[in-house]
């Protein structure tokens, strides 16, 4: 499973993110969140051209997350370019109605987050490889 993983945060998050983003390392997948920004590199280039290349967005869902408005405008691009959008709901956070149509992850701990993400996208990957031997068999 070589999928491209964009991680949306809000920056105030950013040592939870950074831990589960840790605990995913572990499987094979290509990860891309702000954190790969170096020094004067064009960060909303990146992030644009980096949110275009990936194939499931990770939407961690927290207060902050919510007031923020790059989490806002990067939700919006993940839908407008027809992403497959996971959100994450961190801490005790209400999901506004706009979020209401996707399935969301809702874990108590950066550990459980980090099981049910992998569980999640191990079946979307099982779910691939079932559409394309359908597609191959045709």
């Amino acid at each position: 499973m070589n999928k491209k993983v964009f991680i949306s945060y809000s920056r105030e998050d950013t040592s939870e993110i950074r831990a589960l983003v840790d605990n995913l390392s572990q499987i094979n997948l290509d990860i891309w969140s702000d954190q790969n920004i170096s020094a004067g590199d064009n960060w909303a280039n990146l992030i644009e051209e980096n949110l275009r290349k990936s194939e499931i967005v990770l939407l961690f869902i927290s207060p902050r997350a919510l007031a923020s408005e790059w989490v806002m405008m990067e939700f919006g691009a993940a839908v407008a370019l027809k992403k497959k959008i996971i959100p994450v709901v961190l801490k005790d956070t209400h999901i506004p109605s706009f979020l209401s149509e996707h399935k969301y992850i809702r874990a108590n701990s950066i550990n459980e987050a980090a099981e049910k993400i992998k569980e999640t996208l191990c079946k979307i990957a099982e779910q691939d490889a079932s559409a394309d031997e359908k597609k191959s068999r045709r």
